[in-house]
C-alpha cells in the first residue's frame, strides 16, 4: 500500500495552489493594463466627435484643480462626447489618486489647434498617466506608462522621456495642484 507523509501532500498542494494565483494575478493586471488603454481610446473618441463639431483639438486644461467645477476640465469639456466618467481613471492607479476622478495628464500644446495640422500625429502623446511626471513613482504598467498619441492609439510606453514633450517638461509650466506637489 502507497502511503503519503504530511510533508508530500504539503508541498504538492502548495505547489498546486501558488501556480494557479500567479497566473491569476498575471491576468488580472494584465486586464486592467488593457483596461486603461481601452479608457485612452474612448477619451479620444471623445476627443475626435468634439474636433468635428468645433473644427479643432479642445482647449482642456493640464490638470484639473477640480475635476467637476473647472470650465477646461477634460470631464466638462468631454462632458457630451465622452458620458462614462470612469474613463478618466486608470484602474491601477493608488486609491488616493483614484478620488480625484482624473488620473490622466493632458498635453495643452495641441489645445485649439485642427488636428490634420499637426505633424506626425503617431508620435505626438496627447494623454498620459499622471504618475509619468514622477521619476520616483514606478510607472504602473509593468513597468511602461500607457498613452495616448494624436493619431488615436494607445500603446505602453517604458520610460516617459521618451515622449516629446516631456510630462516633467510639461509640468514645469503649469500651476495646477498635481504639479504643486511634484515639484
Amino acid at each position: 500500500m502507497l502511503g503519503y507523509t504530511a510533508a508530500e501532500i504539503l508541498i504538492v498542494t502548495s505547489i498546486v495552489a501558488v501556480v494557479p494565483l500567479n497566473v491569476y494575478i498575471e491576468a488580472y493586471k494584465s486586464a486592467q493594463g488593457m483596461s486603461c488603454l481601452s479608457n485612452l481610446r474612448n477619451i479620444f473618441v471623445g476627443v475626435q466627435m468634439y474636433e468635428i463639431d468645433n473644427g479643432r483639438i479642445p482647449d482642456i486644461v493640464f490638470y484639473p484643480k477640480n475635476f467637476d467645477s473647472d470650465p477646461k476640465s477634460i470631464f466638462n469639456v468631454l462632458r457630451y462626447y465622452v458620458e462614462d466618467t470612469k474613463v478618466y481613471v486608470c484602474p491601477v492607479m493608488p486609491d488616493e489618486l483614484k478620488k480625484k476622478k482624473i488620473t490622466y495628464i493632458w498635453n495643452d500644446n495641441y489645445n485649439g489647434k485642427p488636428m490634420h495640422f499637426v505633424d506626425d500625429r503617431r508620435s505626438k502623446w496627447i494623454m498620459t498617466e499622471m504618475t509619468a511626471v514622477q521619476p520616483e513613482i514606478p510607472p504602473p504598467h509593468k513597468g511602461a506608462y500607457n498613452v495616448l498619441f494624436l493619431d488615436g492609439h494607445a500603446e505602453s510606453v517604458k520610460e516617459a522621456v521618451y515622449l516629446y514633450p516631456t510630462p516633467a517638461d510639461l509640468i514645469k509650466d503649469h500651476g495646477c495642484e498635481y504639479a504643486e506637489r511634484a515639484d
